[in-house]
């Protein structure tokens, strides 16, 4: 740690690696003041666009994001998650897929 700071590049890319962390940090609490709808389709819809398969009318994430997973990264229990999986599915938000998710663009924008 101590030579990376005697350097002056070092303590700009220190300096860089706390920005971004930081900025993570702050998206997800301000992520935590919405209400849990939007905060799952905010999740799911930044996850497919970082990781996923993107086309025109759906976005795609791979299977190995469970609803185990992220209910426990957004904090909410998974039955939860599931009544909230319904009724996306009831709206069309999302297609009837068991193992993964699959979103549709259109009604997304609808719904903010």
């Amino acid at each position: 740690m101590s030579k990376l700071m005697y350097s002056q590049e070092g303590a700009f890319y220190l300096y860089q690696y706390m920005k971004l962390i930081n900025a993570n940090l702050l998206q997800k609490q301000t992520l935590q003041t919405e209400e849990t709808k939007k905060q799952l389709l905010l999740t799911l819809t930044y996850l497919g666009q970082q990781y996923g398969e993107e086309n025109q009318h759906h976005i795609i994430l791979p299977k190995i994001f469970t609803k185990k997973i992220i209910s426990n990264y957004l904090g909410m229990t998974r039955q939860h998650m599931t009544y909230l999986c319904k009724d996306f599915e009831s709206n069309g938000i999302f297609e009837t897929d068991t193992n993964q998710f699959i979103l549709n663009k259109d009604n997304i924008t609808i719904s903010y």
